[in-house]
């Protein structure tokens, strides 16, 4: 072979296998870095939930954040400050104020209607009941569920609807009426209360009375106001 014809083939040989060298040393340094880079993906979501339970300036937030700056240290991008974090959980809070808001306002507009209705309805049946107490009445022979009712208001009046003597006690009423049909119905003695321990403003030997239906007017006029509130206050954020 000619001299000079071998060296045209052996270079292009040697400038590819050069060239192939290359690019497998750049392909191993980078996987290089990316395996030393620490994946701190983690750790930011955990200093995030811990931000947003705790406060964003609080200890444990800082500490969770100091982590992340301890991780983020070797990488060669932009380290997640505590500074930067605090605004992305302020804007992430703004966030989720905004869209609870919007939920609100829509849900209140929704029910508008039903809760007028409600009220109308909540208003008539006072007036009757006050007009004629026996409308609402429980007969004599029902004593045993004069008594889990007369309990299950006591303990609402006393520790609040959501209370866990009420809630046991409703139980009760429930149990009473479900499944005992009203007949047979028994109290827990542990949440018996006396008459001077009642605000005794409610009827106790009926189911519904006409207190009932005023606080249920109060309510709703209570969350009519709230809707105009949010209504107002779901504008300004859509400004």
């Amino acid at each position: 072979m000619n001299f000079s014809l071998f060296l045209l083939l052996l270079g292009p040989a040697t400038a590819f296998t050069g060239t192939k060298k290359v690019i497998l040393r750049q392909r191993a340094s980078s996987s290089f870095l990316l395996k030393s880079r620490p994946d701190s993906s983690a750790a930011v979501a955990d200093a995030l939930r811990i931000s947003k339970e705790f406060g964003g300036t609080s200890s444990e937030a800082r500490i969770a954040w100091e982590t992340v700056e301890e991780m983020d240290a070797a990488d060669m991008s932009p380290a997640i400050t505590l500074s930067s974090t605090i605004k992305s959980v302020e804007k992430l809070h703004e966030m989720e104020y905004t869209a609870k808001m919007r939920s609100l306002s829509r849900l209140l507009t929704e029910t508008h209607e039903n809760l007028s209705q409600i009220k109308i309805l909540a208003a008539n049946l006072k007036n009757l009941d006050i007009e004629d107490p026996h409308l609402s009445k429980l007969p004599d022979t029902a004593t045993g569920l004069k008594k889990v009712l007369q309990e299950a208001k006591a303990a609402s009046e006393v520790h609040g609807p959501e209370s866990a003597e009420s809630v046991a006690a409703w139980n009760e009423v429930d149990f009473c009426t479900d499944v005992m049909g009203g007949v047979g119905c028994n109290v827990d003695t542990m949440y018996h209360y006396s008459a001077a321990a009642l605000k005794a403003h409610h009827v106790y030997d009926a189911v519904v009375d006409a207190t009932f239906f005023q606080e249920a007017e109060d309510a709703i006029e209570m969350l009519e106001n709230l809707r105009r509130f949010v209504r107002i206050e779901n504008n300004r954020l859509n400004a």
